[in-house]
C-alpha cells in the first residue's frame, strides 16, 4: 500500500485545507507516467515500491521520502 500524505506547490507555500492528500493503492497498481507542474513530497506510509523519474527506477520503500520536482515525467 502506497500512501500519499503531501502534496506542496512551488513556491514551498501549503494550504492546509486542500495541500494534504492521502492515496491508497493496492499492490500491483501503477500510477501515471505523468508530466509534473509542480512540486510533490511523498511518503510511503506502508509497503515497498518503486519510483520511477525520467525513465529510471529508484526504490522507495517503507518510510521512504520522495521528492517529485517539475518538469519531470513520473
Amino acid at each position: 500500500i502506497i500512501e500519499i500524505i503531501a502534496r506542496m506547490t512551488a513556491p514551498f507555500s501549503l494550504n492546509l485545507e486542500t495541500g494534504f492528500l492521502v492515496a491508497t493503492y493496492p499492490a500491483g497498481a501503477t500510477f501515471g507516467p505523468r508530466r509534473l507542474r509542480d512540486f510533490e513530497l511523498v511518503w510511503i506510509l506502508e509497503g515497498d515500491t518503486t519510483y520511477q523519474h525520467n525513465e529510471r527506477e529508484y526504490p522507495a520503500p517503507e518510510n521512504a521520502f520522495v521528492l517529485c520536482r517539475p518538469p519531470a515525467t513520473d
